[in-house]
């Protein structure tokens, strides 16, 4: 019950928040926008996700099973809940599934996933 009670209440937030959006101002900007700049920018996200798949699967450890499909399915679904739970809780569900589908125990997954945001930080800063 507290599962549906949840959904419920994200998903009323998110129907708040976008009932907010003026969809014919949003229109125009993009009406005015440069279609090659947008093409390009979109692009570029396809070749990160797979490069951050490919990192998940470098930092597994010795012995593990995570194949590059599975990481990258890891890292959309992270990606995807990151956009609409709270402070990256996205990542913390990632590590769960990695518990749950048996390629690493539930604290070597949390460590895992805390160290990958790490290093992401530590990119920014570089």
């Amino acid at each position: 019950m507290k599962k549906y009670i949840s959904i419920a209440v994200s998903v009323a937030i998110l129907l708040i928040i976008y009932s907010k959006i003026d969809l014919q101002n949003l229109a125009k900007v993009f009406a005015n926008c440069d279609g090659l700049i947008m093409f390009l920018s979109l692009a570029m996200v396809i070749p990160i996700t797979l490069f951050t798949s490919w990192r998940l699967q470098q930092l597994m450890p010795k012995g593990s099973d995570l194949d590059f499909l599975e990481a990258n399915r890891l890292i959309l679904g992270a990606s995807v809940l990151n956009m609409v739970l709270p402070s990256k809780m996205g990542d913390i569900a990632k590590s769960y599934f990695m518990k749950d589908r048996g390629h690493l125990s539930g604290t070597l997954s949390l460590s895992l996933v805390v160290f990958e945001k790490a290093c992401d930080m530590l990119s920014l800063l570089f």
